[in-house]
C-alpha cells in the first residue's frame, strides 16, 4: 500500500472522527465511544472499498452497508456528511424533534442508510438478506455489515452467521467492532464470547482477526486479502474482526470503563478535538509532499457539492410514498358468489403450492422463504422445480424474517411462511422492525391458526397473532375463510407495499366462493342480509357462521354474514351499513376476543357513537390445547350449532 494511500485514508478517518465529535458535542450526550472506535473501518469502507453515489444514494449499482450496531449511528451520519450525502449542518440536528438523524439508523429518513438498524440482532439478518439476492441476480454488488462484540449476545446473530455460511454468502463481509465493552461493563464479564476469529472459522467463515482494529492501513490489507481469496474459488462469508478501543481519538473515553452513552464533558472534549486537529495538520503536512502522486481515495466532498435539503427531503419522500398503503377510499368493489354447500375446499396446501407457481409465471422476484417447513406447507414440489425462487431458512424464524426484509430492500417480493405462533411470537420484533418500521415490504402467511393447529397442540395454537399484527403501524392484517379467498390473497399481496400478515389453513376451507370470484383488500364481502342479527365473522369461522344464519333462518330469523377477511384495513362502511340494517351486531374469530375482529369493530362503534346491541364472540381468553379439530371447535364453542344457542339466548328476540 503507497504512503500517500495511507495518509489519505488517515486524513478521512481524522475529519469524520473531527464531525462526529462536533455532531455529539452540539447535542451534549449520545453513543460517542461506539462510534468514535468504527470510525477508521467507515473511513475505509467510504474512501476506498464501497462503490456509492452521493448524488443517486439509492442507485441500483451501490455496494450497501448495514450498520446493525445501530447505536453507532452518529459515526455513520459523520462519514454520510462529509461524503455529500446531505448538508452538514444536519449534523447538529442529531436526536432533535423531527431530525432526519436519529439515535439509530433509519433508511426512512436518511439518504445513504441502506437498512434500518437499532434493535440489536436484526442488521445482520437483513444484511444475510441482501448479500442473498445480490448473489442471485449474478451481481459483484459488495455487503458490509457491522456488528458490535456486545451485539453478538443476540441469538439471531447466530442465526444469520450460519445462513450466510449455508449459502455460500463470498460477498458478504461481516465487520466485527470488538471494542470489549458493552453498556454495563466489559464483555467477558457480561457474556464471554473466547476467541471470535475461532468462532467465525467454526461456522465455516473466512476470518481476517485484524489486531489493530483503528489502523487503517491494517483494515484495508485485511479487506483486500478477504476479498483476494473469491478469485481463488473462495465461496464462504467473510469475517474481519477488528479489535478496536472504544472511545478511540478520546484518551478520557478511552479509559472510562462505562462509557457507553456519555454526558459530554465540554472542555475535555474541545481538548480532544484540538488533538486531533493538530493530527489531522500533521497528515495533510505529510500528504503534500506527496501532491504530484495520483490520489487512492475518494475524499470529503466539498460542502458546497453536497445534496441540499430540498434533495434529500424529495429523494426521502419517494422512499415513504412506497412504505405502505396511505388511508383513504379504497377504490374498486369485490366480485363474488357464495357457492357455500357446507363440504370442504380442496386441501389449502395445494392452492399455496399452486399460488407461487402461478405467481413465479409472471414475476420472476417472487420468492418463498420457509423455515424448515416447506415440506409442510404443500410447497416442496416448487422448492425442487425453482431452487431459485426458494430461500430454506432452517428453523431460525427472525432471521427469516429479517433475510426477506434484505431481499425487499433489493427488489425482491418476498412470501414467508412458518406456522402462526412462530410467525408472530417468535419473530414478532423483527416483523415490527425490520419489515414494518424500515419501510419494507413482506408478506408473512401465518399457518395453522387457531384451532386449526390440532394436533399440534396450545403450543402451537395462535389465539393472539392477529392482535399482534394489527398493533403495528399501518400492517395489512388478513384472515383468509376459503381457498378461492386464499389464491386471490396470494396475488393481491405481490405487489401491496408494506407489511402483510395473512393467517389460512395448511387443510381444507369449506368452500364459501365461486372459482372466478374477486376481492379487494379493505372491502369485506357481505354474504347476505339480515334484518335480525348480522354476524360479522373472519377465517375459519365464516363457513361456521354462514351455516348458523342458514339454521337461524329455518326458525324464522333474519340473519346476515359478512367475511371480515380484512381486518386491517377494516371496511367501516360494512359495518356501519349493517347497524342499519340489523337490529343486533356479533362478531365471530377463531381468535382471542381480546385483540381481534371484535375488538376492532367495538373500537369503531364505540369511537364513532353507534349505538346498537353487540356481542364479541371466539376464544374468552384461553391458551390453546391439543385435540382433533373437531373436538377443540366444539371444546371452544366454536361450531355452527354453538353460535346458534348463544346469538338464540342473548341475540334475538321473538
Amino acid at each position: 500500500m503507497s504512503t500517500k494511500k495511507i495518509l489519505e485514508l488517515k486524513e478521512l478517518a481524522l475529519q469524520i472522527r473531527l464531525a462526529l465529535m462536533d455532531e455529539i458535542m452540539y447535542l451534549g450526550f449520545g453513543h460517542l465511544s461506539g462510534s468514535l472506535s468504527i470510525v477508521d473501518t467507515l473511513a475505509v469502507l467510504y474512501g476506498e472499498k464501497m462503490h456509492v453515489r452521493y448524488k443517486e444514494p439509492d442507485w441500483s449499482g451501490r455496494d450497501y452497508l448495514v450498520m446493525s450496531k445501530g447505536h453507532a449511528g452518529p459515526a455513520v451520519y459523520a462519514t454520510l456528511a462529509l461524503k455529500g450525502f446531505f448538508p452538514r449542518s444536519w449534523l447538529h440536528t442529531l436526536n432533535q424533534g423531527g431530525s432526519n438523524l436519529p439515535s439509530h439508523c433509519d433508511r426512512t429518513k436518511t439518504p445513504g442508510v441502506d437498512m434500518t438498524a437499532g434493535s440489536l440482532g436484526q442488521g445482520i439478518c437483513a444484511a444475510a438478506g441482501m448479500a442473498l439476492g445480490l448473489k442471485r441476480q449474478g451481481s459483484q454488488q459488495k455487503v458490509y455489515c457491522v456488528v458490535g462484540d456486545g451485539e453478538l449476545d443476540e441469538g439471531s446473530c447466530w442465526e444469520a452467521i450460519m445462513f450466510a455460511a449455508q449459502h455460500q454468502l463470498n460477498n458478504f463481509y461481516l465487520l466485527v467492532d470488538k471494542n470489549d465493552k458493552q453498556l454495563d461493563g466489559d464483555t467477558d464479564e457480561i457474556l464471554c464470547h473466547h476467541n471470535f476469529a475461532e468462532q467465525f472459522k467454526s461456522f465455516d467463515w473466512q476470518v481476517q482477526d485484524v489486531l489493530d482494529g483503528n489502523d487503517v492501513q491494517a483494515i484495508s490489507e485485511n479487506m483486500q486479502a478477504a476479498e483476494e481469496t473469491n478469485k481463488h474459488g473462495n465461496t464462504q462469508p467473510h469475517c474481519l474482526v477488528l479489535h478496536t478501543i472504544k472511545g478511540k481519538g478520546y484518551a478520557e473515553l478511552e479509559a472510562l470503563k462505562l462509557n457507553h452513552h456519555v454526558q459530554v464533558k465540554q472542555d475535555e472534549a474541545k481538548q480532544a478535538c484540538v488533538r486531533l486537529e493538530a493530527e489531522l495538520a500533521n497528515v495533510q503536512a505529510e500528504l503534500k509532499k506527496y501532491a504530484d502522486e495520483k490520489s487512492e481515495v475518494s475524499g470529503v466532498v466539498p460542502e458546497k457539492e453536497a445534496n441540499s435539503a430540498e434533495f434529500c427531503q424529495a429523494y426521502l419522500a419517494k422512499i415513504q410514498d412506497r412504505m405502505y398503503v396511505k388511508p383513504g377510499k379504497i377504490s374498486g368493489e369485490p366480485k363474488f358468489e357464495v357457492a357455500y354447500n357446507g363440504e370442504n375446499h380442496v386441501q389449502n396446501k395445494e392452492n399455496f403450492l399452486h399460488s407461487l407457481e402461478e405467481l413465479r409465471e409472471v414475476d420472476d422476484k417472487i420468492i418463498y422463504l420457509d423455515a424448515d417447513l416447506i415440506n409442510s406447507s404443500g410447497a416442496y414440489k416448487f422448492w425442487q422445480a425453482h431452487p431459485e425462487n426458494v430461500v430454506e431458512c432452517g428453523i431460525c424464524e427472525a432471521n427469516m424474517i429479517g433475510v426477506a426484509a434484505g431481499l425487499s430492500v433489493v427488489g425482491y417480493k418476498p412470501y414467508c411462511h412458518t406456522f402462526g405462533p412462530f410467525a408472530s411470537r417468535r419473530c414478532y420484533d423483527h416483523a415490527f422492525i425490520s419489515v414494518a418500521y424500515a419501510g419494507n415490504s413482506v408478506r408473512i402467511f401465518g399457518s395453522d391458526e387457531g384451532v386449526c393447529a390440532a394436533y399440534n397442540g396450545g403450543t402451537h395454537m395462535p389465539f393472539e397473532d392477529l392482535a399482534l399484527y394489527r398493533a403495528i403501524p399501518h400492517a395489512t392484517v388478513l384472515d383468509i375463510s376459503d381457498g378461492t379467498l386464499f389464491k386471490q390473497v396470494m396475488k393481491l399481496t405481490k405487489d401491496h407495499p408494506g407489511l402483510t400478515y395473512f393467517r389460512g389453513t395448511r387443510k381444507a376451507f369449506k368452500r364459501i366462493y365461486s372459482d372466478d370470484s374477486q376481492f379487494v383488500i379493505g372491502k369485506a364481502n357481505v354474504l347476505k342480509k339480515g334484518t335480525d342479527l348480522t354476524l360479522i365473522a373472519c377465517g375459519l369461522m365464516v363457513g361456521e357462521a354462514y351455516q348458523a344464519a342458514l339454521d337461524l333462518e329455518k326458525e324464522g330469523y333474519s340473519v346476515g354474514v359478512i367475511d371480515m377477511w380484512t381486518l386491517k384495513p377494516l371496511d367501516v362502511e360494512a359495518i356501519l351499513t349493517a347497524t342499519k340494517e340489523s337490529k343486533a351486531i356479533m362478531t365471530v374469530e377463531n381468535h382471542n376476543v381480546i385483540g381481534g375482529l371484535g375488538d376492532a369493530v367495538a373500537a369503531y362503534l364505540a369511537e364513532n357513537s353507534i349505538a346498537c346491541k353487540f356481542k364479541k364472540y371466539g376464544v374468552n381468553d384461553e391458551f390453546g390445547q391439543v385435540g382433533t379439530q373437531d373436538w377443540l371447535q366444539k371444546t371452544y364453542k366454536l361450531t355452527s350449532a354453538d353460535l346458534v344457542a348463544y346469538a338464540k339466548e342473548h341475540m334475538l328476540t321473538k
